[in-house]
């Protein structure tokens, strides 16, 4: 008996109830593999359907995915998805956009500026947060809001370093206040 694949003589015993239910046999795994794989291609797959097959909106490559009853897919790829999609939800078109008010804020806070007030905060805090003495996840607060006074946002009087969850519970008890003196002196009622 001949292997299907490579045609090469098959010197092992065959079980005989194999023989009577199979029309393929094989050599060797490998070429098992190279045989299905291949007839089991396109349409002698017993999953084709032609309706999977779509053509990308990017490449134009044709490439088969199946079609859930929501989503019908029009990207080959993840890298084709980011190309298709740049642009579509950013500025104006994103269901979040206000406006475009975040941009002076945003480029302040990341400027050199900033990134050495919030250095020179850390240094004097000996980047340990002032409610529980913890060294992780430390960040700058500003004392006095960031947003309501301009002239105070680089002065290091005006920050204290906390770690990210005391300075998330502040926030979340102190809602919409513009000035937290009072506030951290009741936390801290002797600063150091």
């Amino acid at each position: 008996m001949k292997c299907h694949t490579c045609n090469n003589v098959i010197t092992k015993r065959i079980d005989p109830n194999k023989l009577k239910r199979n029309k393929h046999f094989f050599c060797s795994r490998p070429c098992y593999v190279t045989f299905w794989a291949s007839e089991k291609k396109g349409s002698n797959n017993v999953n084709w359907n032609p309706k999977n097959e779509r053509t990308c909106k990017v490449c134009s490559k044709v490439f088969r995915r199946a079609v859930s009853n929501k989503i019908v897919p029009i990207y080959c790829s993840m890298k084709c998805s980011g190309t298709g999609r740049r642009g579509k939800t950013a500025g104006d078109k994103n269901g979040m956009w206000k406006g475009g008010i975040s941009g002076e804020e945003n480029s302040i806070r990341h400027s050199i500026e900033y990134i050495e007030w919030r250095n020179a905060v850390g240094r004097r805090d000996k980047s340990k947060c002032r409610f529980c003495k913890s060294r992780k996840s430390i960040v700058a607060h500003h004392v006095k809001s960031f947003r309501d006074y301009k002239k105070l946002r680089f002065e290091v009087d005006n920050g204290i370093t906390l770690c990210r969850s005391c300075h998330t519970e502040l926030h979340a008890k102190n809602k919409g206040v513009q000035d937290f003196t009072n506030i951290l002196n009741d936390y801290m009622p002797n600063k150091s």
